[in-house]
């Protein structure tokens, strides 16, 4: 079977497209789609969350600390009075 590239690069050289041609094409996409789903799937598996390896990151950190008082200081200052 010829790879996805050179089946869509092949079918844009001529004007017109057979009906052979775009079923090559349409196997080719789903061959594609077929290997990335897996990847995806594989690769979620390993690893966690971003939400999850992020958390504790800042624990203890006096910087942190104080970015969240000024981030609060900032929003209560946008607050009507």
């Amino acid at each position: 079977m010829p790879d996805l590239d050179s089946v869509i690069c092949s079918s844009y050289d001529s004007v017109t497209m057979t009906a052979a041609t775009i079923e090559q094409r349409l196997e080719a996409l789903e061959r594609e789609v077929r290997s990335l789903r897996a990847a995806v799937k594989k690769k979620s598996k390993k690893e966690k969350p971003w939400w999850e390896r992020l958390a504790g990151t800042f624990k203890d950190d006096p910087l942190f600390d104080e970015m969240v008082k000024a981030g609060q200081k900032y929003r209560k200052s946008l607050r009507p009075r």
